[in-house]
């Protein structure tokens, strides 16, 4: 076996380094090339971030300290993170353990009969818990495939806080890459609205933007379907605009939600999550609230 991961940049911190990862196997996770191996007898992922670099990560810096922070992380919805290391194409890999039974989509299509609310009330969990901690943690790209199911057949939130590291990696932290890619549409109308005033980036993410993205999860959970599926054949420029300025949302989405389980009390939640100003939008405490009634009532 082989050790294709070795972490050799001394400048980065001792306790984000994860070294001996073997067995390497690149696999597709979200459009993004991921590896999964073994490390010490755990089967791993390695998860490249585009814009953070060696250098980015030397003891003291924005991104150090952000990694520091995310190691302290305990909760049972909030998946393990390892550290970091290097190797894959981007230089550096965030390194969190493998789950089987893959994100929350792929889960429920192959176990239809799963109810929904109870993972909706693990994600608001973990999501209130990232929001309790101080430094405050955004986690920037909630949507179906970051939330992952272990094990125990319990969901948990993965690959956050990656936007807020792209922006710290960069000279200019106020943007962050934008999508190109289908992740776009989970982003709340506050961060795209930029790129109609002629930025070519994103406004890095909020806490009201997990909120506004948790909504649009509530849609695809229960019907399977992706937010805006109908409008597959508008140009995403014209969709982006619709959301923006009209202030299109996903409509009810009939039997295919009653049929997947979806309340009303459920529904009106992921209304409240999508509303246009961020303020009006129900905090993650709320939600664990809000989402475990609706759960009780059906």
């Amino acid at each position: 076996m082989r050790d294709v991961l070795s972490l050799s940049a001394a400048r980065v911190d001792p306790s984000l380094c994860v070294e001996g990862i073997t067995d390497v196997a690149r696999r597709d996770d979200g459009g993004s090339q991921a590896y999964v191996g073994d490390w010490n007898g755990v089967l791993v992922v390695a998860t490249p971030v585009k814009n953070v670099t060696i250098v980015s990560l030397s003891q003291g810096s924005k991104c150090a300290t952000m990694l520091f922070h995310w190691k302290q992380l305990f909760h049972p919805n909030v998946l393990e993170f390892i550290g970091v290391s290097t190797g894959g194409p981007y230089g550096v890999d965030l390194v969190s353990p493998w789950m089987e039974h893959g994100d929350i989509s792929t889960y429920l299509r192959a176990n239809p009969g799963t109810p929904r609310s109870p993972l909706l009330v693990n994600v608001v969990q973990g999501l209130s818990y990232l929001h309790s901690r101080q430094p405050l943690i955004v986690h920037g790209d909630l949507r179906p495939s970051n939330i992952l199911i272990q094990s125990n057949g319990q969901a948990c939130l993965a690959n956050f806080g990656i936007p807020g590291l792209q922006a710290a990696g960069k000279s200019e932290d106020q943007y962050q890459s934008t999508a190109t890619d289908g992740r776009v549409l989970w982003m709340a109308p506050e961060q795209i609205n930029p790129l109609f005033r002629g930025h070519s980036e994103v406004v890095a993410p909020e806490y009201a933007c997990d909120i506004y993205s948790f909504g649009l999860s509530i849609y695809q959970i229960y019907t399977g379907l992706e937010p805006f599926h109908e409008a597959r054949n508008v140009a995403l420029w014209t969709l982006l605009a619709q959301i923006v300025r009209d202030g299109r949302r996903p409509q009810h989405p009939g039997y295919k939600g009653v049929q997947g389980g979806l309340q009303f009390a459920m529904w009106r939640v992921a209304e409240d999550c999508w509303k246009k100003e961020p303020e009006e939008r129900p905090t993650s405490r709320d939600l664990v609230r809000r989402v475990s009634e609706a759960t009780r009532g059906g």
